[in-house]
């Protein structure tokens, strides 16, 4: 973490217990200028985590305590990533216009997808992603076209009113999207409203639209839903045999 997420997940953990904290009582507590607090109480609010009062910060949901850092999910179902990567690599044809979500696991999609171009498995295909890190990854072997917009640190990509207008400009052949949690109820769901609108927008141009995620992120919920279930054309996951449910609603899982 860089001292700015560091600052934010020790308000997050103030307010586990406190639910709220003001801006002067934060200014003590970590030891910054007035303006440097305010500034992460915005980025809390932004992040969907939290809600600013008069002067004050309050906790939207006491489950949801940690900020999402690429690093630390980059760490986490290693196994269970390769798997899925690799299988989902079969569902792209050549010349297809796909567009690809940022995370870990779309992380090492983008891999298994650079070894088949590499290898002649893949041609004539175009990317569309506003993930830094796949774009680095695919740069020297496909049309990879970043959609730009606020740089987050935290995810490696670029989000906003700039990236969700791009997004929605192109007409996808597929796109593959990662998810934060999923519930029957809400369906799939992401952490904060920024992440959950560039998937929307992503799902909204598609004609084929993928999920891929560990099984892990199939038992807890996440805060904002971005998709129904009926918005979904197939998922790929690791322990398929969880969501058989799904296979009455003519989603396939893979």
């Amino acid at each position: 973490m860089n001292k700015t997420q560091r600052n934010e997940q020790t308000l997050l953990d103030h307010l586990k217990t406190r639910k709220a904290i003001d801006l002067h009582t934060a200014m003590e507590l970590l030891g910054v200028s007035e303006s440097t607090a305010r500034r992460l109480f915005l980025n809390l609010e932004q992040s969907g985590l939290c809600v600013r009062g008069h002067g004050c910060l309050r906790l939207l949901d006491n489950d949801l305590v940690s900020i999402y850092t690429y690093e630390t999910a980059d760490n986490q179902g290693v196994a269970q990533k390769e798997l899925i990567a690799q299988k989902a690599v079969q569902l792209i044809e050549n010349g297809d216009v796909i567009y690809l979500d940022n995370g870990t696991t779309l992380a090492r999609f983008s891999s298994c997808i650079a070894d088949a171009l590499r290898s002649g498995a893949l041609r004539d295909l175009t990317v569309f992603t506003n993930s830094l890190i796949n774009l680095n990854i695919l740069k020297d072997c496909a049309k990879v076209h970043v959609i730009g917009g606020e740089y987050r640190d935290n995810r490696k990509d670029f989000c906003g009113m700039i990236a969700e207008n791009a997004i929605r400009s192109v007409c996808y052949s597929k796109c593959f999207i990662g998810t934060d949690g999923y519930s029957r109820a809400s369906g799939f769901t992401a952490t904060d409203f920024q992440t959950a609108r560039l998937a929307q927008a992503a799902i909204a141009n598609s004609a084929q639209r993928y999920i891929l995620a560990d099984s892990e992120k199939f038992r807890k919920t996440a805060m904002v839903c971005f998709a129904a279930d009926r918005d979904i054309s197939a998922i790929v996951t690791d322990q398929p045999d969880e969501l058989a449910f799904l296979s009455e609603k003519d989603i396939a899982i893979i």
